[in-house]
């Protein structure tokens, strides 16, 4: 009876180590899977895609007299329309998006062209100065 226990025992114990070994893979999914840095690196096209149609959702949205930006350029008026808010968050948001892409257009060519970020800064220095380096 003794040799039966100490089986039991130990396949108790193989299987809480299976459980603990797959309990902790499954930790490190989840936590990559919500990870949004990781996925930006792993999918970076619809994820940019993603936040330009949620941007340009948010701008349609915000529109206060729901008319089109194209139709309000087109309108004739007396006075440039007030600045608002949103407009100039969709402002930094279009300037963020493109800093973003341009970076990561970088670091696809330098994938290619090895030490062209590195000149790239470089040029950057010397035509904005130190102060402004990228």
């Amino acid at each position: 009876m003794g040799k039966r226990a100490e089986q039991i025992e130990k396949e108790i114990e193989q299987e809480r180590t299976e459980l603990d070994r797959n309990l902790k893979e499954l930790e490190h999914r989840v936590r990559d899977a919500t990870n949004w840095r990781l996925q930006f690196q792993k999918h970076p096209g619809p994820l940019l895609g993603g936040a330009f149609a949620v941007g340009v959702g948010l701008a349609m949205l915000s529109s206060r007299n729901g008319r089109s930006p194209r139709r309000q350029l087109a309108a004739p008026s007396a006075a440039p329309p007030p600045r608002s808010e949103s407009g100039e968050t969709w402002q930094i948001v279009r300037t963020a998006i493109i800093a973003l892409a341009a970076q990561r257009l970088s670091a696809l060519v330098d994938q290619y062209v090895p030490g062209f970020q590195q000149h790239y800064r470089e040029a950057a220095s010397k035509v904005r100065g130190p102060a402004h380096a990228v």
